[in-house]
């Protein structure tokens, strides 16, 4: 029975080779019969393969950025919408793997292939992506077509004007550094004033309680749980925050419905962040 494969990371990727002719220029023609080679490879397609193209080895290392996008836009050409294609970024400065990852976004490829870039060879010779995530999450970023959900930004600033606004924690299953990255680039970082991340530990219900934590030791006092509200998008949200015994709002903008959301019973459970005002939450805690 086939297995149903659901992402692009349920495949086998082959880095894809690429010929030159006799003058070191991209042999286009050979390119393309060599990615034929799997698209007619039933065996292979069954066995749900796909193409990684300008992959961090080999010939890479000597294409400028035109030649890898032309390079890309060849096996695009050829195989989109018959394999699955992921694309590397590799070049010797973050500037330059982030312009080839938007090539790769506009060239419409599955997935990026992301390593650190050239110039980093401290970092790769024994690369950490947990302890550098700067290495990689600027070029993911990038090329990302992710937003700040509907109802967000207001609701952060409603919190603000209240007259007694409460502190905000970031309680999230990225490590600190990785947060703030990607909450930098919304411009939303500078809303918190403390948090837990997966520096704390792997479980969000302890990362919840990291948070509790260290939100008594910033406000100097013991806070009593109904003083606490944990605002999240999916089951495991409303989990950790009643593992500390907190009120959760259950928001409908991840990847969980209304519906599903509120079988876990949060206190309570909106479509997105427009539905329930800051004052509404804050005056019931």
């Amino acid at each position: 029975m086939k297995t149903p494969r659901k992402t692009v990371g349920d495949h086998l990727y082959v880095a894809a080779l690429l010929p030159f002719d006799q003058h070191m220029k991209v042999d286009e023609g050979a390119y393309r019969r060599f990615l034929q080679y799997f698209i007619k490879n039933e065996k292979f397609v069954r066995a749900g393969g796909g193409l990684c193209i300008n992959p961090e080895a080999g010939e890479i290392f000597y294409l400028t950025r035109q030649e890898k996008r032309r390079v890309l836009e060849v096996a695009m050409e050829e195989a989109h919408g018959k394999l699955p294609i992921i694309a590397g970024t590799w070049a010797m400065t973050t500037d330059e793997q982030v312009e080839t990852a938007k090539d790769c976004k506009t060239l419409g490829v599955d997935g990026i292939f992301v390593t650190p870039p050239g110039g980093a060879q401290d970092v790769t010779s024994c690369w950490d992506a947990d302890n550098y995530p700067e290495i990689w999450l600027d070029q993911i970023i990038a090329q990302s077509n992710g937003k700040i959900c509907r109802g967000v930004s207001g609701f952060l600033n409603d919190l603000r004007t209240l007259p007694h606004p409460p502190t905000l924690g970031l309680l999230t299953g990225n490590i600190r550094l990785g947060a703030e990255i990607k909450l930098r680039h919304y411009g939303l970082w500078d809303f918190f004033k403390t948090g837990g991340f997966a520096d704390d530990h792997e479980d969000r219900n302890h990362i919840a309680a990291a948070t509790l934590e260290r939100g008594r030791r910033v406000l100097g006092k013991n806070l009593r749980l109904e003083e606490i509200v944990v605002v999240g998008d999916t089951p495991f949200d409303i989990r950790c925050g009643k593992f500390i015994g907190a009120k959760v709002l259950a928001v409908a903008t991840g990847g969980a419905k209304l519906d599903e959301l509120k079988r876990h019973q949060p206190d309570w459970a909106v479509e997105d962040l427009t539905r329930v005002s800051a004052r509404e939450v804050c005056d019931q805690r």
